[in-house]
């Protein structure tokens, strides 16, 4: 009998079966990888494996029909990796015939035992070995050179020592039931954690580097507002006393809720609003622990030249990174959505998300490289890297000089002379600064409703029109196009409730909500005109599904304009096309308004039926579906037939191949993420507009996305 199990590793992305491997390095197993199902069912037939981690999403064959293959001839044990919760990709798994789940992101402890109960017949040795938990590199992997890949935020190259910020173990806090003899004690120790957090925030906010209308400034305003509310403080106490429980396990279980209401939302909004909760209970349970576990007092002693690297970062922990000593940022566990998020793309250093577990592959004698223009972190770089990185830089760093000296800063042109006009999406003042910054004049989709979101209360007319001023106010930025409120269902401030509904992204959202509030809509629309003067602004009607709703909602508009005493010819109104009943009949539609938005991500959602932020269904969430191609051909046809102009502002647009197809298919005027000019600069100045135009009849005659993918591959795209 062998006496080291062998461990059959099979997942299409190359990081997580680095972190796989650095999981399982404290047992000793031997690992055998493979990049795609077919690989592993050849490595099953040349090698003797004793167990199987199989990814459950992949390329070809998916994890399912990979289980049904071996289970055809073997009965080794089968661990399906998965990120969903689905109850049907479950119950799929277990027909297949395998025999346990792991769920992304992996958690060492819960992988270690699952993979020693599944060996423990076999290598009983294994199976009683104590836990060993990473909590340093393995040596195995401490010279190697490592590349993981997350979500860049803010771009930029830098190089550095790791510093790891003091972790606090959540699911360790919520496991100590142990209770409190007296519970008052621990309601002293919650007020003073409380109060402790109340006074950070408010130095934070006085201390001159965030103005009154800087999204910051809101954020930490509305974590205060909550943290005066005498609701939230009644309902820890009141669970305190419930409980018996000590005051940080019970904000670690609260911490937790919040989690899974995160993951169980589907809407950016709704998220933040949460997020918001969750990095204000993440402050008081700082505060409760002991003070060396602090972990303010720990980013006050990072080395300088440090890259930082948090599990995740709250906003008041972001507003005290010592920028004169960190030179790059890594957050394990955070969306582009997070109020943290926002706050880091404001430091002026990279800074990229989403690498769940990548820390336990470090430790503070790690050099790290990170490359925020492609969203990749090296461990360990080698020379070549290290040289490749800067190199790129220097290239992005001349293209971005070159572009604020050019004449007309958002315009570009294809290889054959296609003519194509670049604006930007934003969602606060940073954005609008960022997007001038590289180099555009004109903001194509402002999403107004993050104000709305951030705050606790809803703003004064007057707060409301000082924040639009200072939108409309940054020197260089000659146009604005504002989205109003595209809130409702689900996505709704606190102070905003609407009767709970069954199915939110179907129900009362965008215009519907306004229609059904016009009080709301009139009150947006002043602040906006009042604060424009001069400057050139549109109006832009979110989520328009029918003729009807469109004609109601200017006529909300038309009785502001008298109100105001503003001409209607002054302020241009258009509609966002982001739903297929619009698509299908635009030609209704057209005369009605006087410019279109196209929002592929939503039209997308809606024509495949498809939630765009749920990880096990990003299969069906493709722009490239003959489909999608073909009703995109539509409207952009309908809109210059009828001399209406047109932007594109999903994230297609933002997407190098995307912004070819967009090119081809007619659209001229694209509007995308400040962050991704020069990228989409690049693709549409190599670009042979003509010679794509030519094939979309082959492209449209295609079955599938994939059929798209590699005919437009094939040309270089």
């Amino acid at each position: 009998m062998k006496d080291k199990p062998v461990i059959l590793i099979v997942d299409d992305q190359p990081q997580n079966i680095e972190l796989l491997e650095a999981y399982l390095f404290p047992d000793g197993y031997e690992i055998v990888k493979a990049a795609n199902g077919e690989e592993a069912l050849a490595k099953l037939s040349s090698h003797q494996i004793d167990l199987v981690l199989l990814d459950l999403i992949m390329p070809g064959l998916d994890g399912i029909e990979v289980t049904r293959r071996i289970r055809q001839t073997n009965r080794i044990p089968i661990i399906l990796v998965t990120a969903s919760w689905e109850t049907e990709d479950r119950d799929k798994g277990i027909e297949a015939g395998c025999d346990d789940f792991i769920s992304k992101p992996f958690n060492q402890k819960e992988l270690l035992a699952r993979v020693r109960s599944l060996l423990r017949e076999n290598f009983r040795h294994f199976g009683n070995r104590p836990e060993t938990i990473i909590h340093s590199r393995p040596n195995t992997l401490r010279n190697r050179e490592l590349e993981f890949h997350g979500k860049p935020l803010a771009q930029g190259i830098a190089r550095g020592k790791a510093y790891l910020l003091k972790r606090v173990d959540l699911q360790q806090l919520r496991n100590d039931k142990r209770t409190v003899d007296i519970v008052s004690t621990e309601s002293a120790k919650l007020d003073l954690a409380i109060s402790r957090s109340k006074n950070q925030i408010s130095r934070i906010m006085g201390s001159g580097s965030h103005d009154a209308e800087d999204q910051s400034f809101t954020i930490f305003e509305s974590m205060l507002n909550l943290l005066n509310d005498r609701g939230l403080v009644s309902t820890l106490k009141k669970t305190l006393e419930s409980t018996a429980l000590h005051g940080e396990s019970v904000l670690a279980e609260e911490i937790a809720l919040l989690q899974d209401k995160v993951s169980g939302s589907t809407d950016e909004l709704t998220i933040k609003n949460l997020i918001t909760m969750q990095d204000l209970y993440y402050r008081i349970l700082y505060n409760i622990l002991p003070s060396d576990e602090n972990r303010i007092s720990s980013l006050l002693k990072i080395p300088a030249g440090s890259i930082l690297i948090a599990n995740r970062l709250a906003p008041v922990e972001v507003a005290v990174v010592p920028i004169d000593k960190v030179v790059g940022i890594l957050i394990e566990e955070s969306t582009q959505y997070s109020h943290s998020s926002i706050l880091a793309r404001t430091l002026g250093v990279p800074v990229i998300i989403d690498f769940p577990g990548i820390g336990s592959l470090l430790d503070e004698s790690t050099d790290v490289m990170i490359d925020a223009y492609k969203g990749t972190v090296f461990l360990n770089p080698s020379e070549a890297t290290i040289k490749e990185c800067y190199d790129e830089e220097n290239r992005y760093k001349a293209e971005a000089k070159s572009i604020s000296l050019s004449g007309d800063k958002s315009a570009i042109r294809s290889a054959d002379d296609f003519a194509m006009r670049l604006l930007c999406n934003a969602s606060s003042l940073a954005d609008v600064v960022l997007a001038h910054s590289n180099g555009i004049t004109e903001i194509g989709l402002f999403r107004s409703e993050m104000r709305y979101l951030a705050n606790t209360v809803l703003p004064s007319d007057e707060q409301e029109a000082a924040y639009y001023a200072g939108i409309f106010g940054v020197e260089g930025v000659d146009d604005v196009t504002v989205r109003l409120l595209d809130m409702g269902g689900d996505k709704l401030p606190v102070y905003l409730q609407i009767t709970q509904e069954s199915d939110p992204q179907l129900g009362c959202r965008g215009i519907r909500l306004l229609l059904s509030r016009p009080d709301l809509m009139k009150k947006q629309a002043r602040a906006i005109l009042t604060a424009r003067g001069a400057f050139r602004i549109r109006l832009l009607l979110p989520f328009i599904t029918t003729v009807e709703d469109l004609v109601r909602a200017r006529e909300t508009l038309e009785e502001v304009f008298i109100e105001m005493k503003i001409g209607g010819d002054a302020t241009r109104i258009g509609i966002m096309v982001e739903v297929p009943s619009v698509a299908l009949s635009l030609s209704h539609f057209l005369p009605k308004v006087d410019f279109v938005c196209l929002g592929t991500n939503d039209l997308i959602q809606y024509l495949f039926a498809v939630n765009r932020d749920q990880a096990d269904v990003q299969k069906y969430n493709r722009f490239t579906h003959p489909a999608f191609l073909k009703m995109l051909k539509d409207i952009i046809a309908s809109c210059e037939n009828q001399g209406k102009e047109l932007t594109v502002c999903g994230e297609m647009a933002s997407d190098p191949a995307g912004c070819c197809l967009l090119a081809a298919l007619g659209a001229t005027n694209l509007s995308i993420q400040p962050d991704t000019v020069h990228q989409v600069r690049e693709a549409i100045s190599k670009l042979n507009v003509a010679a794509l135009r030519a094939i979309l009849p082959t492209l449209f005659d295609f079955e599938s996305a994939d059929e798209v993918e590699q005919k437009i591959r094939s040309l270089g795209i």
